[in-house]
């Protein structure tokens, strides 16, 4: 029955691609942050799941769809520096066969997150695009979440649709990120979406999507949860127009988080305190200071996953007893990742591009602040600042530099920012941009007050 609606989902975006070619753009995204190819004996396993769909929503593009192309912006500019640097990167690789295996994925993403915003235009299209990047993922954490409410989940374990080290979503610090990530986009979905009719069930599903995602952190015992819970409970409180409601309702979602945790969990989690104490802690510390030396004498980076040539020993305090060697120990840090395989050129990018996606979101939030009609963009804008916020402070326990999730969220941002352009800046080139965001959608009756729910 899985495998039957994995097939259906697929079939189902190349199907209403052809009558709304952004759709097959959707599809791409959900196949790269979903993996269908790994799930279950579907007969997507067998085909290139990926290079149908990325290629149909190219083509549509370029046959259907060339209408209002975005202009040349200082986040595509990054966007396009990093891809070209990370090339030239791996073409000097220290290990040139795992470089360039590794760029391939990481190029694809790239790629296709600066296409993006070439497609993804009107209100409708940024909000779909929003609700594929969050249930994509979702469908991998929501199984994590029933299982650890049931068992407490555990340290090491695999409680998704996949198991351990098959994809990126299936490594616990990755779950317990993502589980925090998508809980400000979920409140700013629930709040405006004009995709999902109004009622209980919207509620439920987004409500019960962002708890799922929050047990499912705590349930993966990973340190990373604590300090994206931390993360995720400040910035919210200080975006909150009410902070008095904020504080009880995150007092009871703690209570409920507390009450499926462990001793187990605990000890796990009471290591951060005395990191040099705990083994794998202690090693990620020594890769960052390896990584440092390492750039000392190549500057220009070593290309993709040069950490598998780091050597690292911990010699022993006990006498007579040898040191202990870890070899080809990961960063599990963005920064470090990117400052090793692509040197201080590539850090400097990376980081310009992060300032520069910030600075784009504040001037969204400044653009649209009292204005009822961009209501939505307001708050979406201030879900994305969370969002990027808690992502990049997990960001120091996870190597996750290079991942879709990554890029999508990024180029949402971009996407965000040039519909905000548009309408706000140049109203009168865009009265029928927003006229038809302010339209019913096909098959929905026109409602009281619904043209301005949906501006």
């Amino acid at each position: 029955m899985r495998d039957l609606a994995i097939v259906l989902t697929y079939v189902s975006f190349l199907t209403i691609g052809t009558m709304s070619p952004f759709v097959l753009s959707l599809g791409y995204v959900w196949v790269d942050l979903f993996a269908p190819q790994y799930l279950g004996w579907s007969p997507l396993s067998y085909l290139p799941v990926s290079f149908i769909m990325g290629a149909a929503a190219v083509a549509a593009y370029l046959l259907l769809d060339r209408r209002a192309p975005p202009r040349m912006t200082l986040p595509t500019l990054v966007f396009v520096a990093i891809g070209l640097w990370i090339t030239a990167t791996t073409s000097w690789a220290a290990l040139p066969t795992a470089s360039w295996t590794k760029w391939d994925t990481a190029f694809k993403a790239l790629i296709f997150a600066t296409f993006l915003p070439f497609v993804i235009r009107s209100r409708v299209q940024i909000e779909a695009f929003a609700h594929v990047y969050v249930f994509s993922m979702a469908a991998h954490i929501l199984p994590w979440a029933v299982k650890t409410v049931i068992t407490g989940g555990g340290y090491g374990q695999s409680l998704g649709l996949v198991g351990a080290n098959v994809i990126w979503l299936s490594e616990s610090s990755a779950v317990a990120t993502i589980g925090i990530m998508v809980t400000p986009l979920l409140m700013a979905l629930r709040r405006h979406s004009v995709l999902l009719p109004r009622g209980r069930i919207r509620d439920v599903v987004y409500l019960g999507t962002a708890l799922g995602g929050l047990f499912a952190s705590i349930g993966t015992f990973a340190r990373t949860a604590v300090v994206g819970l931390g993360v995720l409970g400040i910035a919210m409180f200080l975006r909150s127009k009410r902070k008095a409601g904020f504080l009880l309702a995150a007092a009871v979602v703690g209570a409920g988080l507390f009450a499926v945790t462990s001793d187990q969990w605990t000890a796990r989690i009471s290591t951060i305190e005395d990191y040099a104490s705990e083994t794998s802690a202690y090693v990620r510390i020594l890769v960052w200071r390896w990584t440092l030396g390492y750039v000392a004498q190549h500057p220009f980076g070593g290309g993709f996953r040069v950490w598998m040539t780091n050597h690292i020993i911990i010699e022993s305090n006990i006498p007579n007893e040898p040191a202990t060697e870890h070899v080809g120990r990961a960063f599990h840090n963005i920064y470090f990742a990117v400052l090793g395989e692509h040197g201080y050129p590539g850090l400097a990018l990376y980081g310009l591009l992060i300032i520069v996606l910030f600075a784009s979101l504040q001037r969204v939030i400044k653009l649209t602040a009292l204005q009822p009609m961009h209501e939505w963009a307001h708050d979406l804008a201030k879900a994305l600042q969370i969002t990027m916020a808690v992502l990049l402070i997990c960001g120091n326990f996870i190597d996750i530099s290079f991942e879709p999730l990554v890029w999508y969220l990024f180029t949402m941002v971009v996407c965000l920012r040039e519909y905000v352009r548009r309408v706000v800046l140049t109203p009168e080139a865009s009265m029928s941009e927003v006229a038809r965001d302010r339209a019913p959608l096909p098959g929905t009756a026109a409602r009281p007050g619904h043209a301005a729910a949906r501006s």
